[in-house]
């Protein structure tokens, strides 16, 4: 099978997007690379995206394995992704600045066949496997027929990994199915929003798929605490970007800046945040500096990249104001759709209380059961 003329239906919902964009968009803007400074059609990702499954094979990555990836977030981040998708491979973020002993027993779960950085990141006592540097010599011819997987990915197998911060103990690789991907894009494909500005490696995996211009910032860290905040505004208001997902810290950061510095808000259509802190202030805050753009909020477990709730700024707050403020929980809003939420109840107590008023609220589930 030439690599031109790939099936688009392989089972990973990531590469046959971007495929399918390729064959039918392919002169249509994908990915706006700030570092750079360079704009990349569709087929301009699918010739890398070769690339990089050449290199990656090179480096001796095969089919079923996993890629660690501690690229920045850049075009080299998505060749990369998609070309271990070509080869049939999981890509897996991870931080390469966590504690030594915390990555050790992430790499050893893993098992990578290969890590893909700019540079050693990490000492060869914990990880003396083979690198994969873009830009290195290998790297010099797209890849054959005999290069690409034919592997026909299921709806349960894993398409992408990502490993938790780990704050709460060693960091987690929560698998992303097919499945969950291809619930999250048809549910947000219904948003007339055709260019995302992403801050997250995923994101942007998942807005290509959707078809959507991805703008990928340059900045040094994505961290909220140390990000270039006036590099963040400027970026925001150069793309025309539509969307934005951001923590509530950079979202305080960002509006702080604007306000600082008597600044425009960038010409965004609509802004999410999400996180068990946020307040009705930050939101009612959000409203009043963003006035183009509609306020949402997702609610997901860390397991299921699908939202499972959205609630819109003004219910947030109406409902805190009413409800939070006095001790009686957080507004989720309305269950998204594909999305079937169950009450677990913690004790008899509640148990009871919750049966009285389950008609109006939620059926009652099963502790484990997704």
């Amino acid at each position: 099978m030439s690599s031109d003329r790939r099936s688009i239906v392989s089972g990973n919902v990531l590469l046959d997007g971007s495929t399918d964009n390729n064959r039918h968009n392919a002169d249509r803007i994908a990915v706006e690379d700030h570092t750079s400074g360079v704009h990349h059609c569709f087929a301009d990702v699918g010739r890398l995206a070769r690339l990089a499954a050449q290199h990656l094979r090179r480096c001796g990555v095969g089919s079923g394995q996993h890629v660690v990836v501690t690229l920045p977030l850049g075009i080299d981040l998505v060749a990369y992704c998609h070309g271990a998708f070509l080869l049939g491979t999981v890509p897996a973020f991870l931080d390469p600045n966590q504690p030594a002993e915390a990555l050790a027993q992430c790499l050893a779960t893993l098992d990578p066949s290969v890590w893909v950085c700019r540079s050693r990141q990490v000492s060869e006592d914990i990880y003396s496997g083979a690198l994969c540097v873009p830009g290195t010599a290998e790297q010099d011819a797209p890849a054959s027929a005999s290069d690409l997987s034919d592997r026909q990915w299921d709806a349960t197998d894993t398409v992408l990994l990502l490993y938790t911060s780990g704050t709460t103990g060693v960091p987690k690789g929560v698998p992303w199915t097919f499945r969950e991907l291809a619930s999250q894009i048809r549910y947000y494909r219904r948003d007339e929003i055709t260019s995302e500005f992403c801050l997250f490696p995923h994101l942007a995996l998942v807005a290509l798929a959707m078809g959507r211009r991805v703008v990928l910032p340059d900045l040094a860290t994505l961290a909220p605490a140390r990000l270039d905040i006036a590099a963040l505004h400027r970026q925001l208001t150069e793309s025309d970007s539509d969307y934005v997902f951001a923590s509530p810290l950079v979202w305080h950061r960002l509006i702080e800046h604007m306000r600082h510095h008597d600044l425009d808000a960038p010409p965004l259509r609509r802004v999410a945040t999400a996180g068990s802190a946020i307040s009705s202030r930050l939101i009612e805050t959000m409203q009043r500096a963003l006035t183009s753009a509609d306020v949402v909020i997702p609610y997901a477990s860390t397991a299921a990249l699908m939202p499972i709730t959205l609630i819109g700024a003004d219910d947030h707050v109406h409902y805190s104001k009413l409800r939070t403020w006095s001790g009686r929980g957080t507004p989720l809003g309305q269950v998204t759709s594909e999305m079937h939420v169950a009450i677990i109840a913690a004790d008899l107590d509640t148990l009871g209380r919750v049966s009285k008023s389950r008609a109006r609220s939620a059926p009652l589930g099963v502790r484990g059961r997704r």
